[in-house]
């Protein structure tokens, strides 16, 4: 069930006239409720250029880099505001990326917690124009409303999920905080053979763009997982939760909903989310230094163990059986390679961690191989 069904709508008109064309639109009184709005005016971050480096791809590889922009004045944003907003009193920004229709369950908790909804799942997966859209919302709902710009925050669902993951990470001067909800992933996690999932400190794509010392003290990250999840496993979430408190982000929280599979939680535990993320106290990241203390802290156990995960990760990954055997060759040496930096990192900084003796194990392994 779309918003629109279940609110009043009100269209507008947020494009410079023809006469003008360069003028800028007109601020509108802070109309409240359910909207659709059109914007005219980009955000400077959403530029080919900069979305395609923010997100680490390479424009070179790109066919026809023309055929990926598109025209913002026929895109249209549902944003939903609370009856309750004044503009003397900012409020928050709640982007939502898809890849489901926002619940109208939920809207009532961001109304609580003073949040605008806009919804920005416009463009298709893979194109570029999927990045450039919630940048110019973000960019003119500013100058509509109130925003408070610490409380702008990325989020969506499964793909959506992987979507606001990419977002927090690539523009992090706009999004403070992102709900990730049964979808995305902040480093790739190894499963054994017996099915145990690890945690890594092998990250996905895109990097942080930004200072990193500031991001991890000020990013609100919350992960929510199904516990009958099979698509985005609990046991990836808990991995990913681990990997990012390991490497000192304050303000990282977890749930697992019971029971539930690959579905949106209901208005309690979206509320529960939103909660988090709006008002966790900051948490005191664990000691993960190097260190040759016989008796390592567990923070520090747990650290080296990432990093023998990563090697193992490494060691196990194959290399796409669609390439010529050549091409397959150098993939699967520079696989190695990362394994053998990992396992020999693990010996240089926790050489008396539980996780040594089995990086010198597979080492010996490694060379023993011709």
């Amino acid at each position: 069930m779309h918003i629109a069904e279940l609110l009043p709508s009100l269209v507008l008109a947020f494009v410079a006239s023809a006469a003008n064309p360069g003028s800028s639109p007109t601020k509108p009184p802070a109309s409240t409720g359910h909207l659709r709005l059109t914007f005219a005016e980009r955000s400077p971050l959403s530029a080919l250029d900069v979305v395609l480096d923010r997100m680490d791809m390479n424009k070179q590889s790109i066919r026809n880099a023309a055929g990926f922009e598109y025209d913002l004045s026929r895109l249209s944003f549902e944003v939903v505001v609370p009856p309750t907003y004044k503009p003397d009193v900012p409020h928050g920004l709640f982007v939502w990326l898809g890849v489901t229709d926002f619940s109208p369950t939920w809207l009532n908790a961001l109304a609580r917690h003073k949040l605008i909804l806009v919804v920005a799942n416009a463009g298709r997966r893979g194109h570029p124009a999927l990045y450039g859209p919630p940048l110019d919302a973000v960019h003119n709902m500013k100058k509509l409303y109130n925003i408070d710009a610490d409380r702008v925050y990325a989020s969506g669902f499964s793909a959506g999920g992987c979507l606001a993951v990419s977002m927090v990470r690539g523009f992090p001067e706009v999004f403070r905080g992102g709900l990730f909800l049964m979808g995305g992933c902040f480093y790739n996690s190894y499963k054994g053979q017996h099915g145990r999932w690890e945690p890594t400190i092998e990250e996905s794509f895109p990097r942080w763009k930004g200072p990193l010392d500031e991001i991890k003290k000020e990013m609100k990250l919350v992960i929510m997982k199904g516990g009958n999840d099979t698509q985005w496993t609990p046991q990836e979430g808990r991995c990913d939760y681990e990997a990012l408190r390991l490497d000192g982000f304050r303000q990282v929280n977890y749930f697992e909903v019971p029971g539930l599979g690959h579905r949106p939680p209901n208005a309690s535990w979206f509320e529960n989310a939103i909660t988090a993320l709006d008002q966790s106290l900051p948490l005191t990241p664990p000691v993960t230094s190097p260190t040759t203390e016989p008796h390592p802290l567990p923070s520090q156990v747990a650290q080296a163990q990432r990093i023998l995960a990563a090697a193992k990760y490494y060691l196990e990954l194959k290399p796409p059986q669609v390439l010529e055997e050549e091409r397959q060759d150098r993939i699967r040496k520079s696989y190695q390679d990362k394994a053998r930096k990992y396992l020999q990192r693990v010996l240089e900084e926790y050489p008396t961690a539980p996780a040594a003796a089995r990086a010198r194990e597979l080492l010996q392994q490694m060379d023993r191989v011709p």
